[in-house]
């Protein structure tokens, strides 16, 4: 016999098949046909609604298994117990993820330029100080520099391009900020990578990528070993002038 929810279900699984194949249009888009187009449309911002509508559909194959085990061992409350620790796992798993130093999300709200670090402080005085017509060199690892300090870098690791048309040149970019070589990391690993190799670039190396880009300051970690004009200094990061200029 068939069971009520079946029908709901079934159409559940059938949105996420369709978002699932939307997204793989999306993909296919941005990385191979480059019309961009169709990813402009962002299908891929629909795809968490497949773990959403997953889990509903999990949720429902338990309470069947669990009203049809229930009915044969006569424990109705199994469905109940099923769902609480379901909810228990999700919850316990959340507040571990967010617990961890480098978590991505975190319960409350937390504005990212109110913090005070050595790279948003560095992001502040350029605000304030720096050059508004200026592009900036800065380590392709760290976040929110257009944001926080209002001015133009030459590329940083999250903000890749919205479409697959300028997808080259982000990576061009990105690789001449590593010294020639992509770090072969998973996901934002290659955060830290990044900033690793950009320390590592010679004043020669900073000063051929500052006039191919027309970049005349560069912030540099405390790492790099490079000298040149410093302009602001804090224990972290100091921005510089490069000598570009003919």
């Amino acid at each position: 016999m068939q069971r009520p929810e079946a029908r709901s279900v079934g159409k559940l699984a059938l949105m996420s098949l369709t978002l699932a194949a939307l997204a793989m249009i999306h993909f296919t888009d941005y990385y191979l046909i480059k019309d961009d187009r169709i990813a402009t449309i962002q299908f891929i911002r629909l795809s968490p609604l497949i773990t959403v509508f997953g889990a509903v559909g999990l949720v429902a194959l338990i309470n069947a298994w669990a009203d049809s085990f229930g009915a044969q061992k006569g424990k109705s409350r199994i469905a109940s117990f099923a769902n609480a620790a379901l909810i228990l796992i999700a919850a316990l798993w959340g507040v571990r993820e967010a617990r961890k130093p480098d978590a991505l999300f975190h319960f409350g709200i937390s504005r990212y330029a109110e913090q005070s670090s050595s790279w948003i402080n560095v992001c502040r005085w350029i605000r304030s100080n720096g050059p508004r017509d200026a592009v900036y060199l800065t380590p392709p690892g760290a976040n929110g520099f257009t944001s926080l300090a209002e001015r133009s870098n030459v590329v940083d690791f999250k903000n890749n391009p919205d479409g697959g048309l300028y997808l080259g040149q982000w990576f061009e970019r990105l690789r001449d900020l590593a010294g020639g070589t992509l770090p072969n990391g998973r996901g934002f690993d290659n955060r830290q990578l990044f900033n690793k190799s950009y320390a590592a670039l010679s004043a020669e190396q900073l000063v051929v990528v500052g006039k191919k880009y027309s970049a005349e300051y560069a912030v540099l970690p405390k790492s790099s070993k490079t000298d040149f004009e410093v302009i602001y200094k804090n224990d972290g990061y100091r921005l510089v002038k490069l000598p570009i200029r003919e």
